[in-house]
């Protein structure tokens, strides 16, 4: 059952994540994106999305996921060179809420199998601290301002965790399962190397959630 607590811890987890995302956005606007190496190899390939050059968009080494979402965008801001930075900054303001609200999910999911739970001054420090590490990531080691997928490889890495969460504690997982598989996905599209780390998840899942369940 939820108690006062942790549905306080939530709604603090809300407004932590809704001002995470603001400042994220703030950055982006007074920033922009800042053009990479890496970043403007992503933005050659969304040119080649924009224009249909599709031989070119497929790459061996490029991730389709990311210079897509900014090809998508462009579409819609305009593709002059000056909507180039504002365009990489709102798929990253995207991903980063996304990423938000996958976290949040996985936190109350920890609270309900009852790894948060406890008195109101042991649920708000915990997930102060969680919280703390969630800014560290989206606000400073892979900010919005940076030109890299990897925001949204953190956000498909939240979906599936908090899938598996789910998975673990339904009656009934398949749809959860099916998730998963979504955004490992996703993943594997934002970053090839994460069709390795895909394998961890799908152990988890098969040690979490017995077939008949599935």
């Amino acid at each position: 059952m939820t108690t006062r607590s942790q549905v306080a811890a939530a709604q603090a987890g809300v407004v932590a994540g809704v001002g995470i995302v603001l400042l994220a956005v703030l950055l982006v606007v007074r920033v922009g994106a800042f053009p990479t190496a890496d970043g403007i190899s992503y933005l050659d390939l969304s040119d080649a999305a924009l224009e249909g050059r599709w031989h070119e968009f497929v790459s061996a080494y490029w991730s389709p996921l990311f210079p897509a979402c900014i090809g998508a965008v462009r579409s819609l801001v305009g593709t002059a060179p000056g909507r180039e930075s504002l365009a990489t900054g709102l798929v990253n303001i995207a991903a980063a809420a996304s990423s938000a609200a996958f976290f949040a999910s996985l936190l109350r999911s920890l609270s309900l199998r009852g790894i948060l739970r406890g008195d109101g001054t042991v649920v708000r420090a915990a997930h102060v601290v969680c919280w703390s590490a969630f800014a560290g990531v989206v606000l400073r080691i892979s900010p919005a301002t940076l030109s890299t997928p990897d925001l949204l490889v953190f956000a498909a890495q939240l979906a599936a965790l908090a899938a598996l969460m789910r998975a673990g504690a339904a009656a009934r997982s398949g749809r959860f399962a099916f998730a998963l598989g979504i955004a490992l996905g996703a993943a594997f599209l934002a970053k090839g190397a994460l069709l390795v780390l895909s394998g961890t998840y799908l152990v988890a899942l098969a040690l979490l959630v017995p077939r008949a369940r599935l």
